[in-house]
């Protein structure tokens, strides 16, 4: 979470809380006190947390000349793009894009190395290949099953001839799901294990035998216990 947002924003005249065509900014970033840093990030945290984003996301702050703190968005990506709200009020002041990213970078403290050097993800590899698989699936039937469908692998080894075995479990929340999932005569289910496959297969560095099953689990989006078995951050 960058609290980049809030030193520019402690800078800013503000007119209206939600209109940026109303809004005078200067250039100059402000110093932020220890006790409005605290404050800010607790808001920060408390969005982050209320819409459960998972690992790194950015909370975009604006202050009011009168301390009234607004939350303008939540980035879960992490990306901070043009038509962000932050990088729209730095290009009102004149701070164009590239200018702006290269003052918050050189604004940001060096800290301690988080993860050993070479460490690319802190999932397990069961994790990383269920992703795979999701991801595939998701971009097959996205707009008929947009949410309440995950997967879960269930065995990971090897086979006879050396193929790298995976078992793997989709879990949707209705019965209804299931026909499309699979589709007709299972092409849809096949098309996302061969996709999987070929990434797998890259990722792993090995032959990979890919075999899916499609379960039902009602409202397991829902229970905090089934997320965390998953392997979900609740």
């Amino acid at each position: 979470m960058s609290t980049y947002g809030a030193a520019a924003a402690q800078s800013q005249k503000l007119s209206a809380p939600c209109s940026c065509s109303r809004v005078e900014i200067s250039a100059v970033l402000a110093t932020i006190p220890d006790e409005l840093r605290a404050r800010l990030q607790k808001v920060a945290v408390d969005a982050y947390r209320a819409l459960r984003v998972r690992d790194y996301g950015r909370v975009d702050i604006r202050l009011t000349e009168t301390g009234e703190i607004y939350v303008l968005e939540v980035n879960a990506s992490c990306y901070l793009e043009k038509s962000s709200e932050f990088a729209m009020a730095a290009a009102a002041a004149g701070l164009d894009y590239p200018r702006l990213i290269e003052q918050i970078f050189s604004r940001l403290p060096v800290g301690p190395k988080q993860f050993p050097q070479g460490m690319i993800t802190d999932r397990d590899l069961g994790f990383r290949i269920a992703e795979t698989i999701r991801e595939k699936l998701m971009t097959l039937v996205h707009k008929e099953v947009p949410y309440g469908l995950t997967v879960e692998v269930e065995h990971l080894g090897k086979n006879d001839e050396g193929q790298r075995l995976v078992h793997a479990l989709i879990w949707l929340e209705r019965e209804s799901q299931k026909s499309i999932v699979i589709g007709k005569a299972g092409s849809v289910l096949k098309q996302a294990g061969t996709l999987a496959r070929q990434e797998l297969r890259e990722l792993l560095g090995e032959r990979v035998h890919l075999e899916l099953w499609v379960k039902v689990r009602e409202h397991w989006a829902d229970n905090e216990r089934e997320l965390q078995r998953l392997g979900f951050e609740v």
